[in-house]
């Protein structure tokens, strides 16, 4: 009966026969124990329950997502050079100039990558309702990319500056 501690009251009344006639003290004292414990302790409420198993949860790692990151970093990167290229592409608009600017707007939700396999290989990315730019080679390409899980295929000739602009819409 002296003891504060809730667990080893639970044992002790646990072992006590049903006509012990301690048995009703002792479930009084356990109850007064827990009543007091409830109002002295801090409370764990299910929100934090909830929150601490969002916290544990492993967040499984999307490739595509990654891949995107990275070629936006190594693009912020080579910036200024890629708009000195650009500009001297938009300028310099003679035949002879082996290489063209393809321009694409993304209209979606979604960050998208766009790879463009030609002779060449080029992958592009473009931030959700943002833009990006590239300089390649002048050449027939197959653009792939997903918009917001939705696949985008086109097969073009890319020989003059071009500007894409992709939008996606859902049908419900």
């Amino acid at each position: 009966m002296a003891s504060t501690n809730i667990f080893e009251i639970s044992n002790y009344l646990k072992n006590l026969q049903q006509d012990d006639p301690q048995k009703k003290a002792v479930l009084n004292r356990l109850k007064q124990l827990k009543n007091g414990s409830w109002k002295s302790e801090p409370r764990l409420l299910i929100s934090d329950i909830l929150n601490a198993e969002k916290k544990s949860v492993e967040i499984p790692i999307d490739p595509e997502k990654e891949e995107f990151h990275i070629l936006m970093k190594e693009s912020a990167e080579l910036q200024l050079k890629r708009t000195v290229m650009l500009l001297n592409n938009i300028f310099n608009t003679g035949k002879e100039e082996s290489e063209t600017v393809l321009f694409v707007r993304n209209d979606s939700s979604c960050d998208i990558i766009l790879r463009l396999q030609g002779k060449t290989q080029y992958n592009l990315p473009v931030p959700s309702k943002g833009e990006n730019f590239i300089n390649i080679n002048k050449d027939s390409y197959i653009i792939k990319g997903k918009i917001c899980n939705s696949e985008y295929l086109k097969r073009k000739d890319l020989t003059q500056n071009q500007m894409i602009t992709l939008k996606h819409s859902q049908i419900n």
